[in-house]
């Protein structure tokens, strides 16, 4: 047997986001498949982890989307009845530790929701309280969505009702003009008017 890299299906999905914003998912992967010349069949494979993605692929996506994170590569194992075409290949890196790319996406928040804080309270005048995980749920996204009321939504949508909708936003409330940021560490974004308007001007309105 014999030890290579692919890169992860997490990276892959992490890519499609910050690559085609304000689609869907499953648009996303869509599109990446489509900009990389592979089916949408081998794209879910890739993200699901079913397949590793093959050098060529590989070096398709580093072209078109750069370099992924040294957290991005997970570590298959091939043993000598593989069929795959591309048993010869040698892993190039190790495979990631267990958790690095959780850590590295918990370090990006931290750092950004310092910097963030920083720029909102020492040049903006706001004054944050602490983050909080959105707790938004898939059913109340459904309710939203579809205007349910809960218990038609638990009936229509029993699974997975309770689980986080957005587990990657993080938001942060000023406590003077209640103007509310967010730091989403899947796609790498700050947003809210908290980080870019002056506290008490209410500069963020428009019109009378």
């Amino acid at each position: 047997m014999e030890k290579v890299r692919s890169i992860s299906g997490d990276w892959i999905k992490i890519t499609a986001r910050q690559a085609y914003p304000g689609f869907a998912p499953r648009v996303q992967i869509e599109k990446l498949a489509e900009d990389l010349g592979i089916s949408r069949r081998s794209a879910y494979a890739y993200v699901s982890e079913e397949r590793r993605v093959p050098e060529g692929i590989e070096e398709r996506f580093i072209r078109r989307f750069g370099e992924p994170a040294p957290d991005a590569w997970r570590e298959v194992t091939l043993y000598a009845h593989s069929t795959s075409p591309n048993v010869s290949r040698k892993a190039k890196k190790p495979g990631p530790v267990p958790g690095a790319l959780a850590a590295y996406r918990d370090n990006w928040r931290i750092n950004a929701q310092n910097h963030a804080r920083a720029l909102a309270e020492g040049a903006l005048g706001h004054r944050l309280t602490d983050w909080w995980q959105n707790e938004l749920t898939n059913g109340q996204v459904a309710m939203i969505e579809h205007s349910l009321d809960e218990e038609e939504a638990r009936e229509k949508y029993p699974y997975a009702f309770d689980t986080l909708a957005v587990s990657d936003d993080w938001a942060v409330e000023c406590r003077i003009c209640g103007l509310v940021g967010a730091v989403d560490d899947r796609l790498q974004e700050v947003n809210g008017m908290v980080f870019r308007v002056t506290c008490g001007t209410n500069s963020y309105k428009v019109g009378a």
